[in-house]
């Protein structure tokens, strides 16, 4: 009970039953899932920079990967939010410690963070490689792209944090 695939008990369990050969097999289907899905986004993605060039507006593919990533981690983030803010196990154990709240709550919220950043990457590297390769390389456009890639997805996380303590403050 409570066991996932990459614990040490589920490990375990399935070298007992030998059913190792599971693990590579999942970490094949992820691996083609992935790298699937960043294919058809990377060709769409293609199909909008093409677009966007013809109308003067080449940062289009850009603009609505970022799009695409705010509204993915704001969805996610609601019910991730909930658990892991407020109902995770590990809450009642770490409140009698001598921890502030505040940096309790700061580090799930840093959690979340980490939790939702995949996601976005997932969505806006295409778009940035795509947009990027034909322009010619320029440190302003790098540097714009990590800030991006590394805190694009506050805002829309933030928002989400909001609406969850607006939600459980209502319940």
């Amino acid at each position: 009970a409570g066991t996932t695939w990459f614990s040490k008990g589920a490990i375990l369990e399935l070298k007992q039953r030998r059913q190792l050969w599971l693990l590579p097999l999942a970490g094949m289907g992820i691996a083609v899932g992935i790298a699937s899905f960043a294919f058809l986004l990377s060709r769409n993605y293609r199909a909008l920079y093409l677009l966007g060039l013809q109308i003067g507006a080449p940062e289009l593919v850009f603009f609505y990967a970022l799009l695409a990533g705010w509204a993915l981690v704001f969805f996610v983030s609601i019910p991730l939010g909930l658990s892991v803010l407020y109902y995770s196990r590990d809450t009642r154990g770490l409140i009698p410690l001598p921890i502030k709240p505040f940096n309790l709550v700061l580090s799930k919220t840093i959690l979340l963070y980490l939790y939702t950043l995949p996601l976005h990457l997932l969505l806006l590297i295409p778009a940035l490689v795509i947009y990027g390769l034909p322009q010619p390389f320029s440190l302003e456009y790098a540097l714009v792209a990590v800030v991006q890639l590394l805190l694009g997805s506050t805002v829309p996380l933030a928002l989400a944090v909001l609406l969850v303590f607006l939600l459980t403050k209502l319940v």
